[in-house]
């Protein structure tokens, strides 16, 4: 009989403001931190309830399920976050679904993206971690999650800026395997 298993679910943020308003940068106090549209957060929801059917259709009936979501600490993923659970939710609610979930969510600097030149004109502070993990646990963004505690952080600061893309995706699949390898050691611990 298994013990337990650990899905990852790879999302990208939806659709952000500054992709469809050439101006948006020009106005915003943090022009490297724009927000969700709101077809970016119609777009998360719709992932968040595939999401839910993908797991209802793997899980039995009596399965918990927990759910921890890292975000890079930049506005529009945690954004996403929000509205992926708003999603799962509201689709587990209409299918009177049988899954029982908990969902969390962690800031983890290691998966966000490059920090190159071509995105950013000048490094972004590291003091944007601080500010997502208070809003999320003040409840500012992801209010329907709880903030997890207990996640220790691949990354403690933003990736050095300039970045390349091979710089960034070693960093990436890095935090990854650590995550992941994390998760399934405390499967194999609640097993003992």
């Amino acid at each position: 009989m298994p013990v337990g298993c650990v899905t990852c679910y790879f999302v990208r943020h939806g659709e952000r403001i500054d992709h469809i308003d050439n101006t948006w940068a020009q106005r915003a106090q943090t022009p490297y931190d724009p927000p969700l549209t709101n077809d970016g957060h119609m777009q998360a929801q719709r992932t968040g309830a595939l999401i839910h059917t993908l797991e209802q259709n793997a899980a039995s009936s009596t399965q918990r399920t927990e759910y921890l979501v890292l975000t890079s600490p930049f506005l529009r993923c945690v954004q996403t976050s929000e509205e992926l659970c708003r999603g799962f939710h509201r689709q587990h609610t209409q299918m009177h679904s049988s899954l029982n979930t908990e969902w969390q969510v962690a800031v983890e600097p290691g998966l966000c993206e490059v920090m190159s030149e071509n995105y950013f004109a000048e490094p972004v502070p590291d003091s944007l971690i601080d500010q997502r993990i208070s809003d999320i646990a003040s409840k500012k963004v992801c209010g329907n999650m709880a903030y997890d505690t207990t996640y220790t952080q691949v990354k403690q600061e933003l990736p050095t800026y300039p970045e390349n893309f091979q710089d960034m995706m070693a960093r990436f699949v890095g935090t990854l395997d650590y995550t992941t390898s994390r998760q399934i050691d405390e499967i194999l611990a609640q097993a003992d």
